[in-house]
């Protein structure tokens, strides 16, 4: 096989791969939406957000605990 066959079997499954955890987050956003809760950058664009353990580099067990969510929620009330 040659090289840029190789290349796109890798490319094919990264894009797998990156395409089910982001329809698993979308799942997690969506029930957190349902809930109330709002993705904190509606609010203000200027909050770092640092989801540790999202980050399997991060965390004592090596793992990724929010299935590919990327973006953090909080209830936010404005009555």
């Amino acid at each position: 096989m040659k090289r840029s066959g190789i290349y796109l079997i890798i490319t094919a499954v990264v894009f797998v791969l990156i395409s089910n955890s982001h329809n698993r987050a979308n799942e997690i956003e969506k029930k957190f939406i349902q809930a109330g809760l709002v993705d904190v950058h509606v609010i203000d664009k200027s909050i770092k957000v640092d989801l540790v353990n999202s980050d399997p580099q991060k965390t004592f067990f090596r793992q990724n605990f929010y299935d590919g969510l990327t973006k953090a929620y909080l209830l936010w009330n404005c009555s």
